[in-house]
C-alpha cells in the first residue's frame, strides 16, 4: 500500500505536539511496510531549512514543501468577516499546494491520502479530480470547540464577539465537511463523540498519539527534587492561557507552603509576558531541543489547560519517561487515565495546588502514580500498534469502497 500524508506543516523534525502526531504515525505505518511521502506546507510560524532535515527522514518519506506565510492579517482577517467563510481555514488554501498536489498525484498511484487536520480539507476536490485514492481525514482536533473555549475564557467583549465568530464558521465548516471524505480518524473517544453526534456515519477508527516507551528511557530519577514544570509551544494561545492562570493563582500557593519549590517554563515562542514572571522560584527559558535532557531532575510535569481539543501528546510523553503529571481534565483529554492513579486532575488553582505540595511532600505517592503513568503509555499508546491498527483500517476502508 501506498499513502501520501497531506500536512499543514513539516512533520519533520518532530518539535511540537502537531508535529510528532503526524512524525510518528508515518513512522509506525511504515514500520508496518507501508510506503508513505509526506507532502506539507513549510510555514513562516513553523518553518524548517529543507537541508537541515536528516537523511533518513528525505529517504523514507521523499517529503515535498510548499513555502507559505500563514500569518494572521489584521486586515484580511477583518475583510474576511464580510464574506462569511472562515478565516482560520481560507488562510491555508493555497493555489501553490492545489498545483503541487495536483503534480504528485498525477505521477504517483496512491490507495490512500491521509489528510492531517482540519486546515489541509480545502484539498480533497483536487484529490478526487486527480486521484482514486480514499481520502481519510485524520482529525488533530474539533477546532469549534478550541475557539469556543477560548470564547468562554476571555473578558474582554469585542475580542468575546470576535472569536465568537471564528468559532462559529470553524463549527459550520467542520460540519460541512463531513460527507467529502471517506473515512475519518480522531485521536480520542471525546471527537469522535462529536462526529458521530454531528450526523457522521461512515467509517471511523480512533488512533491516539502513539510512543515508543524505549524512547524515552532517562538515566535516573528525578531525586524528589521540588522542581516542577510546564513544557508546551508557547506560540498557542490555550498554552498561554494556562500558565498565566498557572502563575497567577496556583503556583503563590505552592510557595507559600513549599519554599525552596521551583518551577521551570518552557517551549518555542515564550512571549515576553512570561519571561517578566522569573524569579527565584520561577525559571523561564525557551525552545527546548532536548527534551530527555529537560525532564532529567524534574518530578512534576504540570499541564494547565482550558481551552483546546484532541489530545495532549506531551503528556503521554511524559508519562513514558516516567514523571508524575498533574492536569487539568481538559489538558488531559483523550487519555485512558486514572484520576488518582496514573495522574492527578484539578481544575480549581486551590486543588492542583495540593496536588503539587503533596507530590513535593509525599515522594512515595509521586513514584506511585509516575509508574502507573509509565505502564499506561506502554500498554495503550504503543505506536507500532496503533500503525497496524490503522493500516488494517484503511484496507478495511479500501474494500468497503471498492
Amino acid at each position: 500500500m501506498r499513502i501520501l500524508q497531506l500536512c499543514l506543516r513539516s512533520p519533520f523534525p518532530p518539535r511540537d505536539g502537531g508535529a510528532i502526531a503526524m512524525e510518528r504515525i508515518a513512522r509506525s505505518l511504515v514500520n508496518a511496510n507501508t510506503k508513505v511521502d509526506v507532502l506539507a506546507f513549510n510555514t513562516l510560524k513553523h518553518h524548517v531549512d529543507i537541508n537541515s532535515i536528516p537523511a533518513g527522514y528525505k529517504d523514507i518519506f521523499n517529503p515535498e514543501f510548499v513555502d507559505l506565510d500563514a500569518s494572521l492579517n489584521v486586515w484580511d482577517a477583518l475583510m474576511n468577516l464580510t464574506k462569511g467563510k472562515s478565516y482560520n481555514i481560507t488562510r491555508f488554501d493555497n493555489p501553490s499546494m492545489h498545483i503541487k498536489l495536483k503534480s504528485i498525484l498525477s505521477i504517483n498511484h496512491y490507495d490512500c491520502v491521509l489528510i492531517e487536520s482540519l486546515f489541509m480539507m480545502p484539498y480533497v476536490e483536487t484529490i478526487r479530480s486527480n486521484s482514486k485514492a480514499v481520502v481519510v481525514y485524520r482529525a488533530h482536533n474539533i477546532e469549534n470547540l478550541i475557539w469556543k473555549r477560548l470564547t468562554k475564557q476571555s473578558d474582554f467583549i469585542l475580542k468575546k464577539l470576535y472569536l465568537n465568530s471564528l468559532a462559529d464558521r470553524l463549527e459550520c465548516y467542520e460540519y460541512g465537511i463531513l460527507n467529502e471524505v471517506d473515512a475519518i480518524v480522531p485521536l480520542t473517544e471525546q471527537d469522535a463523540s462529536w462526529f458521530r453526534n454531528a450526523g457522521y456515519k461512515g467509517p471511523l477508527h480512533i488512533v491516539p498519539v502513539g510512543v515508543s516507551v524505549e524512547d524515552y528511557a532517562i538515566q535516573g530519577e528525578a531525586k524528589h527534587s521540588k522542581i516542577a514544570f510546564h513544557l508546551g509551544s508557547m506560540d498557542w494561545m490555550p498554552n498561554v492561557e494556562g500558565v498565566q492562570w498557572l502563575l497567577d493563582h496556583v503556583w503563590p500557593q505552592v510557595v507559600k507552603k513549599v519554599p525552596e519549590a521551583k518551577l521551570h517554563i518552557a517551549g518555542k515562542g515564550m512571549p515576553q509576558s512570561i519571561f517578566c514572571r522569573a524569579s527565584d522560584n520561577i525559571l523561564v527559558s525557551g525552545y527546548v531541543d532536548d527534551l530527555l535532557h529537560f525532564f532529567n531532575g524534574k518530578q512534576l510535569m504540570l499541564v494547565p489547560l482550558f481551552s483546546g481539543s484532541g489530545m495532549r501528546v506531551k503528556i503521554i510523553e511524559g508519562m513514558a519517561a516516567g514523571r508524575t503529571i498533574i492536569s487539568t481534565s481538559v489538558g488531559a483529554e483523550g487519555i485512558e487515565y486514572t484520576d488518582g492513579l496514573n495522574i492527578l486532575i484539578a481544575d480549581d488553582p486551590d486543588l492542583f495546588a495540593d496536588h503539587i505540595v503533596h507530590c513535593f511532600r509525599d515522594p512515595l505517592l509521586s513514584k506511585m502514580v509516575a509508574e502507573s503513568a509509565f505502564n499506561l503509555a506502554k500498554s495503550k499508546y504503543d505506536s507500532d500498534r496503533l500503525g497496524l491498527e490503522l493500516l488494517n483500517f484503511i484496507q478495511n476502508t479500501l474494500k468497503l469502497k471498492s
